[in-house]
């Protein structure tokens, strides 16, 4: 027992160090070199590795058909008889897209496994190749084989963005690409088709015969040329050239400098022997466009069938509004098709989050290897900071790792504080319990606390504690006390306001002598669109010290008075009931509470009505009016009832002279 016990523990114990032995090479062998630099050979050591490789070829012979060898050439027999069948009934079949009566996800769903089924057959072609090399038994088939393998996954990526970007194509007809766009992707498949596969295909071979080699020339010069290919058509494709917008000449500017970087770090690490972390780097970016193109088609799919069903739920409302729902055959619209309608942009927006995040996700998971490679960072210390913890002096050593976390930290937050509080108001808008201004709210202070932990982890990272910085911020408050007083006062008044909610987005508030609606709570000011649609920036601190009318706080019913003058002698009750019948009646005045119509005074020159009555519809304030002054007078005009005016009696005194004069 005691002999078993010690086994187990001495198992236990390798294994741990088995563990940190992995971790320590894992961390460190993609900056050890795994060849030694590129060096030329001689004329004769070159032609007897070139007459080795054509020697080898020329033994090639194919191997026994096996069962699924067989089922994969009538599957690529099929294809290729079938091919112009496909390509027509995908011609027949995209005109029916955009017809709102006959348009349907299966057109979409039945055009991706054609377009998938018209570039399978080549890169099964190469795998039944290689499964028939595989079974020959000469000594060059494995590594040729292999080479097929790989180079199939490559053609048949190239093949499916070039049958998707057709003019007839899944992207251009479906997926609602432009014409220009998607004829350069084509182009671009073509070219890489054309230049970059075949030395792709030489490359791999030339890698798996040189696997035991080390120096590994051919392969490494068939990689660098490779390369070479390659930087040159991206770089044709991402060339900013023509009239374009500034955005898009800037993002083809950092594309082309993205590729002109990549491909001369992939030729210099080759030639200086980091063979070994080249080819990582380069699987994890072939992963990487794999899952990229994977998401996109995705993404446009899913937007495709939102796009559907918002066509066909808009075309079932028109029909019920153009027919008596008695008589309509079409059944009349839901009302969670309706909200369904109204939250497809919402849908949209949090699909495009989602497939963000998986792309996010997935990507990580490719290039996980390089990041257990960036713990060697940790050995590059480029500053000390000194703590004193008990008496005792506390060295921390900031590495290029903490630099490059502490980088990366920022940009998280960045894009966290640019998109989370969206994401968080879009999955706040399916709650009925929730108003646009509380989802504002919440949707600000979210931004704020992320940006606030960011930056806190940023400069934790950097070594910059709380206990060195207070000192800075004492400071700074006293600097803030006398010249930015204005400014922090604002700051502090839009966070009472987002907590204490006096005002939201969407209120109709009065400010001053301005009045209008609340489109915006910023850090600084709040945005006021007037009814003129001017917008009007008033600073936070107006809506805390000062004096604040919100229409809209807790109940949008406001209720408004129209005072109507009658001459006197006209029937007083005939003109309250015709009042009271126009308010009953009119669509925008609420019937609870009722409104009511009293007889105020005996004016100077009129009976004095007044007409109260409810209503919730702010925008509309203005016709309320003007509607209700047209029927009035309509009204008052049939009954005989005169709308009085100012009148004034002048008396003149018979026994007083009057002279008149000459102006001078």
């Amino acid at each position: 027992i005691n002999l078993q016990g010690n086994i187990d523990r001495t198992h236990q114990q390798l294994g741990v160090k088995f563990a940190a032995y992995e971790r320590y090479l894992r961390s460190r062998i993609l900056w050890v070199p795994s060849h030694p630099p590129l060096t030329f050979p001689s004329r004769e050591n070159v032609g007897k590795q070139f007459a080795g490789f054509i020697d080898g070829l020329i033994g090639l012979r194919l191997g026994h058909i096996t069962p699924a060898t067989g089922l994969l050439i009538i599957l690529i027999l099929t294809s290729l008889v079938f091919r112009k069948k496909m390509k027509w009934y995908l011609q027949r079949m995209n005109a029916n897209v955009g017809r709102v009566r006959d348009d349907s996800i299966g057109y979409t769903f039945r055009a991706l496994l054609l377009t998938l089924a018209l570039s399978i057959a080549l890169p099964l072609l190469l795998v039944v190749l290689a499964n028939s090399l595989e079974q020959s038994g000469t000594s060059t088939a494995p590594y040729l084989s292999a080479a097929f393998i790989h180079a199939a996954q490559v053609l048949f990526l190239l093949l499916l963005l070039r049958t998707a970007c057709d003019e007839n194509g899944i992207a251009c007809v479906h997926f609602g690409w432009s014409r220009t766009t998607s004829m350069e992707i084509r182009c671009l498949a073509t070219s890489l088709l054309i230049w970059y596969w075949p030395v792709r295909l030489l490359t791999a071979f030339a890698f798996k015969v040189e696997a035991n080699s080390i120096s590994a020339v051919f392969g490494r010069l068939f990689f660098c040329l490779n390369m070479v290919i390659f930087g040159v058509v991206l770089l044709r494709f991402f060339w900013p050239d023509g009239d374009l917008k500034d955005e898009d000449r800037r993002w083809r500017i950092i594309g082309s400098a993205l590729v002109v970087s990549g491909a001369t770090l992939f030729i210099a690490a080759s030639f200086f022997g980091y063979l070994y972390s080249a080819k990582v780097m380069y699987d994890a970016m072939m992963a990487s466009f794999i899952i990229g193109l994977g998401l996109i088609f995705f993404y446009y799919f899913m937007q495709r069938w939102l796009l559907v069903v918002r066509r066909k739920l808009r075309f079932r409302e028109l029909l019920a509004a153009r027919q008596p729902h008695e008589d309509s055959q079409e059944p009349a619209a839901d009302p969670e098709e309706n909200d369904l309608v109204m939250l497809s942009e919402s849908v949209s927006q949090l699909l495009k989050a989602g497939t963000l995040t998986l792309g996010v996700l997935g990507i990580a998971l490719v290039w996980s290897p390089l990041f257990q490679a960036l713990e060697a960072m940790q050995r590059i210390t480029l500053w000390t900071v000194s703590d004193v913890s008990e008496g005792e002096a506390i060295l921390t050593s900031v590495t290029l790792a903490s630099v490059a976390l502490a980088l990366l930290i920022g940009a998280i937050t960045i894009i966290a504080a640019r998109n989370v509080p969206h994401l968080i108001a879009l999955l706040l808008r399916s709650k009925k319990s929730t108003t646009p201004g509380s989802r504002y709210a919440i949707s600000k202070l979210i931004g704020y606390f992320i940006v606030g932990a960011g930056f806190i982890a940023f400069l934790s990272t950097l070594g910059l504690r709380w206990d060195r910085l207070q000192w800075l911020v004492a400071a700074l408050g006293v600097g803030i006390g006398f010249g930015l007083q204005e400014i922090i006062a604002n700051f502090i008044s839009g966070l009472l306001i987002l907590f204490e909610r006096p005002i939201r987005v969407g209120d109709l508030v009065t400010v001053g002598d301005s009045s209008g609606q609340v489109i915006r709570i910023q850090i600084r000011a709040t945005t006021i669109r007037d009814f003129d649609g001017k917008e009007l920036l008033v600073p936070n601190k107006e809506f805390v010290t000062g004096r604040l009318l919100n229409w809209t706080l807790s109940n949008t019913d406001i209720r408004m008075s129209l005072e109507v003058g009658i001459a006197y002698g006209s029937d007083v009750r005939k003109a309250v009931a015709i009042l009271e019948d126009l308010l009953k009646k009119h669509e925008l005045i609420l019937d609870s509470p009722e409104p009511d119509v009293l007889f105020r005074e005996f004016g100077n020159n009129s009976l004095k009505l007044i007409a109260r009555y409810f209503f919730n519809d702010l925008e509309r304030r203005g016709y309320l009016l003007s509607d209700l002054h047209m029927k009035i007078n309509d009204a008052f005009t049939e009954a005989g009832i005169v709308i009085a005016f100012p009148q004034i009696d002048v008396h003149l005194d018979p026994g007083a002279s009057i002279q008149a004069r000459d102006a001078p």
